[in-house]
């Protein structure tokens, strides 16, 4: 069976966030999103596998300030429901107490036959993450896009990292969400297939032995979306404020056009994949304190270097495509420290109390900016 790609014509964009719902008050989350969902358009907000989570949509869009615009409009959208039924909101790669346990399973044959198949690992998925589309004008130019992406799944993931701790326990990790992920099958790495018709038989020969129902459950870091049309950047923890989710997909966009450039990036197509898969692991681990491989030196250099020196090569791109701010505010953001860095520090202020952690992140989603005091130098 052929995986038919189809192209987009143009770039175009479209936003994926996984969005808790949560008690103001006590912190936990809340089983209501069927009562959510009937108040907000079907297109726009989705069911995830949990009640507890809802999947905000943006729009189709043609231009990163669209993008922004769209989101912003989504998540008005989603407060004025919440706000009916008074509830709210936040983002973070997993919730700092609560045990997946208490979920309850949303009602859909797709989430039904997946927890059939793979049991355990996908019953205690109370993970969230933030998820990129872009438009690729070719089957191959995808798969190019695939193997070159994947050299910076460590830039992403640190930028991102949002989850410290899982049901009320520190875990070490800057993102607890990324090791919880690659519990399920088909997660983690994409392989770096040359070509389409590689990939495509790969899928059809998943399919043919049971190992997947459809390509919708590859759940690789970085994927094709063949009926989309689009590369899906899926490595990203559910960041606390919109601004520093715009600025780290903007780095991404902007990657992702500079990387279309044939010519411009061969040794990018040959990095071992033993490196990225280390540098993963340093970026989970360790976040924007990372030290990362450099694949031709074989050198070790801070992931904050390596970041600062890919920013500056793509800004130009960022300017000319009119989202250079927020490349501006993703080096600001290296600053103040990074999501899971803030979490534990709350979590020192006040005491370890969780629900403290939970209502900072509530604030942050409402006001819509990060909730720092000082400037932090995390590394």
């Amino acid at each position: 069976m052929d995986i038919t790609f189809r192209p987009s014509l143009q770039r175009t964009l479209g936003l994926e966030l996984e969005i808790q719902i949560v008690d103001p008050t006590s912190g936990s989350l809340l089983n209501i999103a069927p009562q959510l969902l009937s108040r907000l358009n079907p297109v726009n907000f989705k069911p995830e596998f949990f009640q507890s989570t809802i999947e905000l949509n943006t729009d189709v869009t043609r231009s990163f300030s669209d993008l922004e615009s769209n989101v912003y409009q989504k998540i008005d959208m989603l407060q004025e429901a919440g706000n009916q039924l008074g509830v709210a909101f936040m983002l973070s790669g997993t919730h700092p107490f609560e045990d997946w346990k208490r979920q309850q399973i949303t009602d859909n044959p797709r989430y039904h036959q997946l927890l059939q198949r793979i049991q355990w690992p996908v019953r205690q998925f109370l993970i969230f993450g933030s998820h990129l589309h872009i438009g690729v004008r070719s089957a191959p130019t995808v798969m190019r896009l695939v193997r070159r992406l994947r050299v910076f799944i460590p830039h992403l993931l640190a930028l991102s990292a949002n989850s410290p701790f899982w049901m009320g326990f520190d875990t070490g990790l800057a993102s607890a969400r990324m090791k919880i992920f690659e519990e399920l099958p088909n997660a983690g790495l994409p392989y770096a297939f040359n070509t389409w018709e590689e990939y495509s038989r790969f899928v059809d020969a998943s399919i043919r032995t049971g190992s997947i129902d459809s390509f919708r459950d590859i759940w690789w870091d970085i994927r094709p979306h063949p009926a989309y049309g689009t590369i899906e950047i899926r490595i990203c923890d559910a960041m606390s404020s919109i601004p520093e989710i715009l600025s780290v997909m903007a780095f991404a966009l902007a990657l992702t056009i500079y990387l279309e450039q044939p010519e411009a990036t061969t040794p990018l197509d040959t990095i071992p994949d033993w490196i990225i898969a280390q540098n993963k692991w340093r970026a989970t681990r360790y976040g924007m304190e990372a030290q990362l491989i450099e694949p031709t030196t074989m050198e070790v250099v801070p992931i904050k270097q390596s970041i600062q020196k890919w920013v500056k090569k793509v800004y130009p791109i960022a300017d000319k495509y009119r989202f250079a701010r927020h490349l501006e505010f993703l080096l600001e953001m290296m600053s103040f420290g990074p999501g899971y860095y803030r979490q534990r520090q709350w979590l020192k202020k006040h005491d370890n109390d969780f629900v403290a952690v939970v209502q900072h992140l509530i604030t942050e989603f409402e006001q819509a900016q990060p909730i720092t005091s000082t400037s932090l130098d995390v590394g």
